[in-house]
């Protein structure tokens, strides 16, 4: 049975995340709603958490952690339930502004083992979108694509998702701006080769799209908004193998901007 971990914190902003994972855990899996910290009686995060579990339909816990550091209860829960799945929104209490990522999910994102579902502020539940069954998975090297392919293709093989492997390669100097064969340069689609190859590997079918873009946020986007996208998947960077997410970075401006949601995986 899956479980889908969901971090509240009392907000209209948290409870966004409920419907992505009511869809991820399916009819079958578990939603265990998770609330760290409340202000005010202590009955107040029980029933509050009560409150929310009569109205999702499907198996539904809630659990209340008194932990200080809500990103360290929330890990603290994921490492007890090894094969549940993380789903959270991407900025918190205070819907602080839009450009802004939430300090809590960020720091769940360094922090976490297991692969983690940010939905961004422009994640809104579409089923239209979610019965399109589309997975784009953006790789911009081989590191990248070694990282991201095998959760991601766990994660397509789990719900049923059809894998897209995206890469944006910068486009050739001028005059050969309109070269038409992208991925047949030197040096282009490595990335996306090296994801296509694993996922062969594992006999699993998957189609690749390689574009041409200066930025390769915006390019990812475009590509989830096209297709559509169910959902998308990327890899942090880190130094020295540590996942540290940076303000301005590929993956956080993925998750702000994305209308899907967005499987973030760690070195």
């Amino acid at each position: 049975m899956t479980t889908v971990i969901v971090p509240l914190d009392g907000s209209a902003t948290a409870e966004r995340a409920l419907p992505h994972a009511r869809a991820l855990a399916g009819p079958e899996g578990r939603v265990l709603l998770l609330t760290c910290e409340f202000h005010g009686e202590p009955i107040a995060p029980r029933r509050y958490l009560d409150d929310r579990v009569g109205e999702i339909t499907g198996p539904t816990e809630a659990r209340v952690t008194f932990e200080r550091e809500p990103a360290t209860a929330i890990v603290a829960v994921a490492r007890a339930h090894p094969d549940a799945l993380v789903c959270m929104t991407a900025h918190g209490r205070s819907a602080v502004a839009a450009a802004v990522l939430g300090s809590t999910a960020e720091a769940v994102a360094r922090t976490i083992d297991g692969p983690l579902v940010l939905v961004g502020p422009h994640a809104d539940h579409d089923r239209a979108r979610l019965l399109a069954a589309n997975l784009a998975i953006g790789v911009d090297s081989v590191g990248t694509a070694e990282v991201v392919a095998p959760p991601a293709a766990a994660f397509a093989a789990r719900l049923h998702l059809h894998p897209w492997v995206f890469e944006a390669v910068h486009p050739a100097p001028y005059p050969f701006v309109a070269d038409a064969d992208v991925p047949g340069r030197s040096g282009a689609a490595r990335a996306a080769e090296h994801a296509m190859a694993m996922f062969a590997a594992r006999e699993q079918a998957a189609e690749q799209k390689v574009v041409a873009a200066v930025d390769p946020a915006d390019a990812i986007v475009r590509f989830v908004h096209d297709l559509p996208a169910s959902y998308v998947a990327v890899a942090t960077h880190g130094r020295s193998g540590v996942a540290r997410f940076a303000f301005g970075s590929v993956a956080m401006r993925v998750v702000h901007r994305s209308p899907a949601p967005v499987l973030v995986v760690r070195p």
